[in-house]
């Protein structure tokens, strides 16, 4: 390895040890504890089990750039965030001022923790916005039938993927309201693509943002 590789890997860590520290802030900040990822053999149960990814925070930045690509006041709308995990993404709704916010997580240990997490941040901030905790395979979940943003960070295989798509076409049917869902690392972006009641507003290689289009 030459003096030029070895200096670009150390820069690498640097950035990385960096983007760690940034996006612990909000735990700083509240005392939470939102950091880290599931274990692989809990990673593994809820791939056998549900079809799901490990569980992963989502970056303050990208939570950011999603926002401000949303055409829409957070006011308006309601937050649901399919594959919760610890809770990072619903205390950065709530934040950012959703009239409700909804976590639907199927891994028990991960519910708790977010239980903690929401009770830790309602304590230290009297923040007063609803947060709704839900243990529950997200595919089964009824959505409510409020104008919402889906969430979803890289949640589900390309087995339940088509199912919670076909759940929330099925909801836009039944239901006409306004929708959008934003899809964080877009592993299987084409399945969105494809559904005919989406359409694309934001495509990079970060996140996807999409809005009904059956209104």
């Amino acid at each position: 390895m030459d003096l030029s590789e070895k200096t670009a890997r150390t820069a690498r860590k640097l950035i990385g040890r960096y983007d760690e520290w940034r996006d612990g802030a909000v735990d700083r900040k509240y005392g939470l504890d939102t950091c880290g990822t599931q274990d692989a053999a809990a990673a593994a149960r809820i791939a056998a089990q549900c079809h799901g990814y490990h569980y992963e925070p989502i970056q303050l930045a990208v939570f950011g750039r999603i926002m401000q690509a949303l055409p829409a006041d957070p006011a308006e709308l309601t937050f649901i965030d399919l594959g919760s995990g610890k809770g990072r993404a619903l205390v950065l709704a709530a934040l950012r001022g959703f009239r409700r916010v909804i976590g639907i997580e199927y891994d028990a240990d991960l519910h708790s923790a977010a239980q903690r997490n929401v009770e830790r941040f309602r304590s230290t901030t009297g923040h007063l916005n609803p947060i709704e905790l839900h243990c529950a395979d997200a595919v089964r979940y009824e959505l409510p039938g409020e104008d919402s943003l889906c969430f979803f960070y890289n949640s589900f295989d390309e087995v339940a993927l088509p199912r919670m798509l076909a759940r929330i076409g099925e909801s836009l049917l039944e239901q006409p309201r306004r929708f959008f869902a934003a899809y964080r690392n877009p592993r299987h972006g084409r399945l969105l693509s494809d559904a005919t009641f989406l359409r694309c507003l934001t495509r990079n290689s970060s996140f996807e943002l999409y809005e009904g289009c059956g209104r």
